[in-house]
């Protein structure tokens, strides 16, 4: 009974050098992947630079580019729902859609998607 007192004090400080030695693990893996972190954001600001650096070289370059694609990308007046309906009519009728453009003077683009828009919703409204 003697010695019990000196067993709980070697029972306590082994607890306590398994806690250190766990935080010291914890520790470590958390400056790893700190480290990883202040890599991979090291990376991102090197691209980002590149693309600030690009963009810039473009905007100064080639500014007549950037007002070419804002006019070819510019909204085209919407089709009437006369024009909808007609067309759709006409492709009901079996007409194909390059047929159905040029009668109606609509886009190429436009009477494609009324065909697919057709084809899809068609079976399912019976039609």
């Amino acid at each position: 009974m003697k010695m019990d007192w000196i067993v709980n004090l070697l029972a306590i400080d082994v607890i306590l050098v398994c806690a250190v030695a766990g935080l010291a693990v914890r520790i470590s893996a958390f400056r790893r992947g700190l480290r990883s972190a202040q890599s991979e954001t090291a990376e991102l600001r090197s691209a980002l630079e590149t693309l600030r650096s690009q963009a810039e070289h473009l905007r100064t370059e080639a500014p007549e580019v950037a007002e070419v694609t804002q006019r070819e990308f510019a909204p085209m007046a919407a089709l009437s729902a006369d024009q909808r309906a007609e067309a759709l009519d006409m492709l009901r009728n079996g007409i194909d859609s390059a047929t159905v453009s040029a009668r109606l003077q609509l886009p190429p683009a436009d009477a494609a998607l009324l065909a697919n828009v057709q084809s899809l919703l068609g079976p399912a409204l019976g039609r």
